[in-house]
């Protein structure tokens, strides 16, 4: 940008914001809900995409869900119940707040946790 003596000046670069440490992230989103979509039997290699959105204000960041699944309704009828909302018939994308990412990674984790001993109860260490 030229300043009214000719001299060009550098435009102030605008720094986006960074997420705190406490939100969970994409890729770990993603990770569950391919794990949910194997649940339902999706054979789709990868059923989902998704990306954190941050939003201005201190606020929490919101989630862009994609369902790439020629089988959409399995999954989606799998993560309305989970959510306890429905999510609109049809629909391959939508927006999961942070709480409900939180809750799908949480649902996920105990879920692990009981295989995890199930299957340490099946094959005990000698």
């Amino acid at each position: 940008m030229l300043s009214r003596q000719g001299v060009m000046q550098r435009m102030p670069s605008i720094s986006l914001p960074s997420m705190p440490a406490g939100y969970p992230n994409a890729a770990e989103l993603e990770r569950c809900l391919l794990q949910l979509a194997a649940e339902v039997n999706d054979p789709t290699p990868r059923p989902v995409f998704v990306s954190m959105v941050p939003v201005n204000g201190g606020k929490p960041p919101i989630y862009a869900v994609v369902l790439r699944s020629r089988n959409r309704e399995s999954i989606r009828q799998k993560l309305s119940a989970l959510l306890n909302r429905q999510l609109c018939l049809g629909v391959s994308s939508f927006c999961l707040k942070t709480s409900e990412a939180q809750l799908v990674i949480q649902y996920q984790n105990r879920n692990n946790d009981h295989t995890s001993v199930a299957q340490s109860q099946l094959h005990p260490n000698p």
